[in-house]
């Protein structure tokens, strides 16, 4: 809605020639929250084809949901399963070395997690980037209603940048990093605790990611002021109003970042676009 975007990428038709996982149920969440807009109208779009980081939105998310649906299904097997070693198998007492504990399943589909949030996130800064350059979102430079004298949102490019970088650098496999110790038996190891801990990292740089950039798009939405808006998409940004108010005179938006974070966290913003 912010950027005007051509919404046929999400078309069932299109998604149908190449269903990849996860992704004909995105792009029908994606239709089903911009019902009621104008952007589905012909010429309603600027362009016929967008930057990768819009086009490409609806397959990120559903890889990136894929990715956390293999991490999930991968910490259910480990709670389900018996790690000890050794392990009495049957009721003589029979006992057995094993490799139980090994979780290298496990560290794999975390590490996989990490790639798919920085592809992710990769996508959430270019498109926070494109809505603040004039030429590219038609809009004021930087989203400032107050023209060439005003930062407006400048200075948040630089946190997500920041942000950005930290994912991409959380998504270095740790798996690659590990020693021989007791004199040479645990010659490998999984590093799956440090690779969950990362992940877990990524996700708290994402968060803060994802409220940069819904207070961009909320302000360049005001900006265009479009003649209808997605009923859901109205909603959410009224949320998000809740929170965070329209940046018109330049002001740090650290706190702004912090509290919109906490919103998405407990699930605020979630709950305003599943009504």
């Amino acid at each position: 809605e912010a950027f005007r975007g051509n919404t046929s990428p999400i078309d069932a038709r299109a998604v149908a020639l190449r269903p990849t996982p996860g992704l004909i149920a995105i792009a029908k969440r994606l239709r089903e929250l911009l019902a009621g807009s104008d952007l589905a109208k012909p010429g309603a779009a600027r362009r016929v084809q967008d930057p990768l980081s819009f086009r490409s939105g609806a397959p990120i998310l559903a890889a990136l949901g894929d990715a956390l649906q293999q991490a999930r299904s991968a910490i259910e097997l480990e709670l389900r399963g018996a790690g000890d070693n050794p392990a009495i198998v049957d009721d003589k007492g029979a006992i057995l070395s094993t490799a139980g504990f090994d979780v290298t399943h496990l560290a794999l589909t975390f590490e996989t997690l990490g790639l798919a949030l920085t592809q992710a996130a990769g996508a959430s800064f270019w498109r926070i980037v494109k809505l603040m350059n004039a030429p590219m979102s038609g809009l004021p430079r930087f989203l400032t209603p107050r023209g060439a004298s005003r930062t407006g949102f400048g200075t948040v490019q630089k946190t997500a940048a920041s942000l950005e970088a930290e994912i991409r650098r959380l998504a270095q496999p740790a798996m690659f990093f590990s020693g021989p110790v007791a004199d040479g038996i645990e010659d490998i190891a999984s590093m799956a605790p440090r690779v969950v801990a990362k992940a877990a990292e990524a996700f708290e740089h994402i968060t803060r990611l994802a409220a940069v950039e819904l207070m961009v798009a909320a302000q360049a939405l005001e900006l265009r002021s479009p003649a209808r808006v997605a009923p859901r998409i109205t909603a959410l940004k009224t949320k998000i109003r809740s929170v965070v108010p329209t940046l018109d005179e330049d002001r740090p938006t650290g706190r702004d970042v912090e509290a919109l974070a906490r919103e998405i966290r407990a699930g605020g913003l979630a709950k305003e676009v599943n009504r």
